[in-house]
């Protein structure tokens, strides 16, 4: 007996009869070791075999020395017993073991794998015929020292390829193992064919006869060191997220980086989710924070980035916001990220800013159980888990909308990125509600929706569309600059004419500041650059189509101005009881001689006496009347009119019209009208009422 029979054997009384009747009967039902230290007479391949199906599944452990030992007494009937074994295994009810059969493994390369000749590993059938029918089932759990081992023997490249192809992978440790101790050992070694280059065609052939499952533990640096004419441009479906980030950052001769990253964002793009899209910006952010990419890599990536938000991104639109948000953060501080295309101010965003101080943690338990609290946008932005439904977002929105919230315009950045995969819809949902916001919140929260959607549309109709139907509620709310980058849409008359109609749908939700800039900053000037395009002949048309109600803060001097043929005198109808003032009173160029004005203003009250209007305008009349310079014969039209107007008002209209009179008379030139006229509104209705 050797020192290792010794050393294992020592205090172990095998009995012969009973381990013979166990071998047969239950063979696990007694200890290995009591096996490996008997003589084992008489023990069959079949023996071996159970006895290998039962401790191999079960929870024992035993060392190497005593596998080694009982093998080394079954060494005549071992080979058989690996047959036996390698064709029941797949059927065993039991799982066996990855740890005892990694051990038996080396056991067996020990005994068996090194007594093979160099000619035999270069022999495929041999290699073939072994791993198929002795070792089948052993191959997944071959350890690091093995696999190594075999590495170095005298493998040929078809050979090589034979045994990668009969290992499937199991989990990431055994597969980098793999990739470790045999794959990139045998493939370095400066062999006739090394790297087995001349086995394949193209890089996608060599990359799967050579790795197999396996290339995605290996860097992109190994592979083009192993095979120089490795293109990964040809394998990108081959390649794993951080093998493609490896090819975004490392340059590759010959080949420009617009190139290669145009492309492989072409690639990730086809199916994003199936092929890692969202993994690869991950990672290249992760990478960029330890290694700055540089500006020119930053602003291809922005530009893809922003392209796709353009086109429509989806679910992934959270992703792709994240990932500009990231790569902002690590650009260089010098580095242009994309043109300036226009002049509208973008929101600067730093989730570190934003979220600094602020305590998410009763918004995050609200979130998780579904519930709807009154938390801040900038609680909501900062939540960790930021998962809601297209309900809770509407409900939100509503909520924080509808009053003066005073989040900032990066806290709404931050909270609208995060739900934009749901944006489109719930701006949908509120504005099927009728709902109108006209609130500072609102105003802010436009401004970033603005570059979160509108700003990345470039067709018009898509534009005027957006506006109408998802962004409608807001348009009350519409700041200076939302305008000022309205209008820098290049938008056609027709386009122009029906975001006016949607911004004049909100009209009575305005309040006159909100009213006045929405012509000073956008329907004034986007008609002054149009010139003669959007002129129309009919005046009446063309008043109610360019400003729709806005017309009426608009002095008549500046319409004529915009459109010389505008005729006000077709378009009375149209006009604020402010313009019918200016009308009569104001010179204005390509009108007929004032009393022809005068009568006109008064035909157009009196066709069918328009109570509001006349209520309305008298006052201003009269005001009016203290600063301009009024002609004797318009004071006399006027007075004769005023006095023909009480006779088809209603009642309760005369005194309004008489208190008027009684004050226009008090700024008509002296001697300009009789003193018949001046007859007090007591006398008047007096009078009135005798008669």
């Amino acid at each position: 007996m050797d020192l290792t029979a010794t050393r294992v054997c020592s205090g172990v009384n095998s009995n012969e009869t009973l381990l013979s009747a166990a071998l047969v009967s239950a063979p696990c039902s007694v200890d290995l070791q009591q096996y490996a230290c008997s003589s084992l007479t008489g023990i069959t391949a079949g023996n071996l075999a159970g006895l290998l199906k039962c401790q191999l599944s079960s929870s024992r452990s035993y060392s190497t020395e005593i596998w080694k030992l009982l093998f080394t007494k079954a060494n005549d009937v071992l080979d058989g017993a690996l047959v036996i074994f390698s064709s029941a295994a797949a059927n065993m009810s039991q799982p066996i073991r990855g740890d005892v059969v990694s051990q038996v493994l080396d056991v067996v390369g020990e005994l068996r794998l090194e007594r093979i000749s160099p000619d035999q590993w270069t022999d495929l059938s041999f290699i073939s015929m072994l791993l198929g029918q002795y070792l089948k089932p052993f191959l997944p759990f071959a350890s690091p020292s093995l696999l190594l081992c075999t590495s170095s023997k005298n493998l040929s490249c078809q050979t090589y390829q034979h045994i990668l192809s009969e290992v499937p992978l199991v989990n990431e440790t055994q597969g980098r193992d793999m990739a470790n101790f045999f794959i990139l050992p045998f493939l370095r070694r400066n062999a006739t064919d090394a790297g087995c280059v001349s086995t394949a065609n193209n890089s996608v052939e060599w990359l799967q006869k050579n790795f197999g499952p396996f290339s995605q533990f290996v860097s992109l640096t190994d592979l083009l060191s192993i095979n120089r004419l490795f293109d990964p441009l040809e394998t990108l479906s081959n390649l794993t997220p951080e093998q493609m980030v490896g090819l975004i950052v490392n340059t590759q001769p010959g080949v420009p980086q617009n190139f290669i990253i145009n492309t492989v964002f072409d690639h990730l793009l086809v199916s994003p989710v199936q092929r890692g899209f969202p993994d690869v910006l991950e990672l290249l952010y992760i990478f960029s924070t330890r290694n700055p990419l540089s500006c020119q890599t930053n602003q291809i990536i922005f530009t893809r980035l922003e392209q796709i938000l353009s086109s429509g991104a989806g679910d992934l639109e959270p992703v792709i916001w994240k990932s500009l948000y990231n790569f902002s953060g690590t650009a260089p501080a010098d580095c242009t990220l994309l043109p300036v295309v226009n002049e509208c101010p973008v929101t600067p965003f730093n989730e570190t800013r934003v979220c600094s101080g602020v305590d998410s943690s009763a918004a995050q338990q609200c979130l998780n159980e579904g519930r709807i609290c009154g938390f801040s946008i900038a609680a909501h932005a900062c939540a960790q888990v930021l998962n809601v439904s297209v309900d809770y977002l509407v409900t939100l929105l509503n909520a924080h909308l509808s009053v003066d919230d005073m989040s900032s315009a990066e806290s709404w950045k931050l909270f609208l990125t995060r739900v934009s995969n749901l944006l489109d819809v719930a701006l949908l949902q509120l504005s099927n509600q009728s709902v109108w916001w006209s609130s500072s919140s609102a105003s802010v929260a436009l401004d970033v929706l603005w570059e979160l959607r509108l700003d990345r549309l470039t067709d018009e109709s898509a534009v005027v569309l957006w506006l109408d139907e998802h962004l409608r509620a807001f348009l009350p709310s519409a700041s200076g600059t939302f305008l000022q980058c309205l209008r820098s849409q290049n938008l056609s008359c027709q386009s122009f004419q029906r975001v006016v109609g949607a911004f004049d749908a909100g009209f009575s939700h305005m309040n006159d500041v909100q009213r006045r800039t929405v012509v000073s900053h956008f329907i004034v000037p986007f008609l002054s650059r149009a010139g003669v395009a959007c002129v129309s002949n009919n005046s009446s048309q063309w008043l109610i189509s360019n400003f729709g109600q806005f017309s009426a803060l608009v002095p008549l001097n500046q319409l004529i101005s915009l459109n010389p043929q505008f005729n006000p005198m077709s378009s009375l109808l149209y006009l604020s009881p402010e313009q019918l003032v200016g009308l009569m009173f104001d010179d204005v160029p390509g009108l007929p001689e004032k009393s022809v004005v005068i009568n006109a203003v008064f035909d157009h009250l009196m066709a069918s006496p328009q109570t509001e209007r006349i209520v309305s305008m008298l006052p201003i009349m009269v005001e009016s009347s203290k600063t301009r310079n009024i002609s004797c014969a318009s004071y006399q039209i006027i007075f004769h009119r005023l006095d023909h107007l009480m006779v088809s008002v209603p009642v309760d209209l005369e005194s309004v019209i008489l208190r008027s009179r009684s004050a226009l008379l008090q700024n008509v030139p002296q001697g300009c009208v009789s003193s018949s006229r001046q007859v007090s509104v007591e006398d008047a209705l007096g009078n009135k009422t005798n008669a």
